[in-house]
Order: structure tokens, then C-alpha cells, then sequence
């Protein structure tokens, strides 16, 4: 059993028990089962495949847990980047990282771009909102996407 496979089974066991708490937010094992299908398939449809790099820069939060179950539903490998990195040492990361995506929330902007000044037209990015917008961003990015995955749209994860 995979941690995907771990979610859902405990989302299918006990779906209104809740599964995180961050800063007075909560969510249950079955929301956090259904917005992670949502992205998975939302990163899925953008072109992320099983075994694609995907890095993430971005501050604790719940929607980092949303992230993480989703690339491990896709198969993606998550790098997570230290968001106190800047110049030199995130142009390394970046470039030994090798990312198909690059996620981050938008107050690591600045950072991001100067470090692309040097690379950054082959990187793709998705860029979160702050802390505040985040939730709704992911909506964003997730509201075409089915919220469920079946054994016939299983072929791209990994188990």
C-alpha cells in the first residue's frame, strides 16, 4: 500500500474524521481525499506525468498536504524547496531538480524570478496565491477536474 492508497482507505473508513488542522482550519479524510483527486487529475490533464519532478515552494499549509497526496496520486516526485533559499543556491535546486512544474505561492515571486532570469523559460510554473487566496486558487486550478478517480483513469498513478 502506497501513501495514495493509505488516503483513500482511510477516507473510505473514516471520511468525517478530520485528517489536518492548520491555523483554525480543518479538513476531513474525505475532503482531503477529494481535493487531492481534484488536483491530481487538474495536473494530471495539464501534462504532469507519473515519475515527472515537480517542485513545490511554499509556506505550511493545509494546501501543502493537498499537493503532496496529489503528486503521489499522479506518481509525481515532489521537491520540496526551502522557501528561505534565494539567488545561488535556488538556481541550484532548480537546475539539479530538473522540474516539469515548478509550484510556489506568489511571496516567493520575486526570488523565483530573479533566479530565472537565468533559466526560467523552461520551467513551467504554477503560482499559488498568498496564504489568504490559496484556497481559492486550488479551486481554481481543480474546478474542471473530476474529483474522483476510477480503475479506468488509474493507468497514469502508480502502485
Amino acid at each position: 500500500m502506497n501513501l495514495a492508497q493509505y488516503l483513500e482507505d482511510t477516507a473510505r473508513k473514516h471520511p468525517d474524521r478530520v485528517a489536518v488542522r492548520h491555523e483554525g482550519q480543518a479538513i476531513t479524510y474525505q475532503d482531503l481525499n477529494t481535493r487531492c483527486n481534484q488536483l491530481a487529475n487538474g495536473l494530471k490533464d495539464s501534462g504532469l506525468t507519473a515519475g515527472d519532478h515537480c517542485m513545490v515552494m511554499m509556506p505550511n499549509s493545509i494546501q501543502v498536504i493537498i499537493i503532496y497526496y496529489a503528486l503521489a496520486k499522479l506518481g509525481a516526485v515532489q521537491i520540496p524547496i526551502n522557501t528561505r533559499l534565494e539567488h545561488d543556491p535556488l538556481a541550484y535546486v532548480l537546475q539539479q531538480g530538473e522540474p516539469a512544474l515548478v509550484i510556489a505561492d506568489r511571496s516567493y515571486l520575486q526570488a523565483l524570478e530573479e533566479t530565472f532570469s537565468i533559466n526560467a523559460a523552461r520551467i513551467p510554473m504554477l503560482l499559488r496565491g498568498t496564504a489568504a487566496s490559496a484556497e481559492e486558487d486550488l479551486r481554481a486550478i481543480t474546478a474542471s477536474a473530476p474529483s474522483t478517480t476510477t480503475r479506468a483513469t488509474r493507468k497514469w498513478r502508480l502502485f
